[in-house]
């Protein structure tokens, strides 16, 4: 298994750094780091040998600062060689090496705000729209054996079991796993329903896990605000769920959300 990782030097690209390796490690998953250089149009130069002499300067400024940031953060990448850096529009790069390289998910972080209009106008850029493998969106440094699976609200869990079992489905038993349906209420105050509110989705979650090799899990349906479940959640781990397509109660709750995602297409 492998994962794109992009990096630059930032507090969120340091984030998302030392999460995937602590996911890679556990996975025994490689990592490629990434980079894309965008220069000003401005300043691209000419044709020929000219614009060759240009784009080697700028590459080799853009690999200097990857591993400025693998050097500052003291991370040696399981699996990683020479970061990959290339020139050009960050969306259409990122989405040709997707293309024309077998990787399992692609990684990139993502510094939260209370705003959700930020988290949508960074979930709808064209490389998060267009690529087919799961998202890994690092917002926090969490441990990364502990996951909650995010159902309710439109998940299809048809399709987000098997995406997520194909990553995690070797170290079930090494999980801490809660599998929560979540409903939404304008009250601050959070609800816990009986697990028989989770009907037939979670005896379907239950029966493909079992499938899978069985993994021990805490059953939740919490009724409440996106901003109280966020604030319970908190305290768990990595939340995984579909990639969400329209603004509703389960964006809101992502948006929200301080936890890194891991969002299947």
């Amino acid at each position: 298994m492998k994962t794109l990782l992009y990096l630059e030097e930032s507090l969120p690209a340091s984030i998302a750094l030392r999460f995937v390796d602590q996911q890679a490690r556990m996975l025994g998953m490689a990592v490629q780091p990434f980079h894309v250089e965008e220069p000003d149009k401005k300043l691209q130069a000419g044709t020929g040998w000219v614009r060759r002499s240009w784009e080697r300067g700028v590459i080799g400024a853009g690999l200097e600062e990857v591993l400025r940031l693998l050097k500052t953060e003291k991370v040696d990448l399981p699996g990683a060689g020479q970061p990959r850096v290339v020139v050009g529009d960050r969306d259409a790069e990122v989405l040709e090496e997707l293309q024309y390289t077998m990787y399992d998910q692609y990684a990139e972080g993502y510094l939260n705000t209370a705003r959700t209009e930020d988290f949508i106008d960074f979930l709808a850029q064209r490389r998060f729209q267009k690529m087919s493998v799961p998202v890994l969106v690092a917002k926090n440094l969490v441990p990364a054996e502990r996951v909650v699976l995010l159902i309710g609200d439109g998940v299809d869990v048809e399709r987000l079991l098997p995406a997520f079992l194909r990553l995690y489905g070797k170290v079930l038993a090494e999980l801490e796993l809660t599998v929560l349906c979540y409903r939404f209420q304008e009250k601050e105050q959070l609800a816990f329903l009986d697990r028989q509110e989770g009907g037939g989705l979670f005896d379907r979650v239950e029966a493909m896990l079992a499938e899978a090799g069985g993994a021990e899990g805490e059953y939740l349906v919490v009724q409440g605000s996106p901003e109280s479940m966020a604030i319970y959640l908190q305290e768990h781990g990595l939340v995984a769920t579909t990639f969400p397509t329209r603004r509703g109660p389960r964006m809101e709750l992502l948006a929200q959300l301080a936890n890194p995602l891991w969002l299947c297409k």
